[in-house]
């Protein structure tokens, strides 16, 4: 009998296969393997819905691949950003970013990897606090990937919607629309949700319909 892989073992191989690329050039194959399972575990707190290694950073990896005119250390930097991005996600607690950059860092001196690229790759993780315009070109399209999700079909952004409800779900109903609102919002005052070229092409529109429609939602 031929079993088939379902699709979320194929999307762990390929990250896998992804991070190995990565590391061969810097580190023996065993601190790789080990390094990818550390960063795996990461995300497998009961706590997370969506911010998941087989969902959200999953579908970052995948986003990436679609991204034009990257030289190959652009892919690294931001492959090892987005795989690590959400590393520390305590959603009672506002230092995930800041969290996650140290977990990064300390990942990064484990598999080798030079000190420029790891200080980019930190650069990046800390520019998806959202807090300010990254300065960094790949900083920025580390955050039209985070983002990437405010552009899907109306299905997808619904279920996404949901799933941070329940990462939150110790919040308070009227406490959780306010900050909510106030979130969302802040994306859509800006120039443009997306600050990069593809992804406004790609996702600006629709990203800004998602996120409309979910404020109505939401003060209702």
């Amino acid at each position: 009998m031929i079993f088939k892989k379902s699709s979320t073992t194929r999307r762990r191989v390929l990250m896998q296969k992804q991070f190995e690329d990565i590391c061969q050039n810097f580190c023996d194959h065993e601190i790789c393997i080990r390094s990818f399972f550390k960063i795996a575990a990461q995300y497998n707190q009961s706590q997370r819905f969506y911010h998941t290694f087989n969902g959200h950073i999953a579908s970052c990896l995948k986003e990436l691949e679609n991204v034009p005119n990257l030289s190959p250390t652009d892919k690294q930097i931001l492959t090892l950003s987005l795989l690590m991005h959400d590393a520390v996600m305590d959603f009672s607690h506002s230092d995930n970013e800041e969290r996650s950059a140290v977990f990064a860092a300390i990942l990064c001196q484990e598999i080798k990897m030079p000190q420029e690229i790891t200080d980019r790759v930190i650069q990046c993780i800390l520019a998806t606090k959202h807090d300010s315009a990254p300065k960094d070109h790949n900083a920025c399209i580390t955050v039209d990937i985070d983002l990437a999700i405010f552009g899907q079909e109306r299905r997808i952004f619904n279920a996404y919607e949901r799933n941070i409800r329940k990462e939150y779900h110790f919040v308070p109903e009227e406490i959780f629309k306010v900050n909510r609102i106030k979130k969302l919002t802040h994306f859509l005052n800006r120039q443009s949700i997306f600050y990069t070229s593809y992804f406004q092409k790609t996702y600006e529109i629709r990203a800004q319909k998602n996120l409309i429609n979910s404020i109505k939602r939401l003060e209702h």
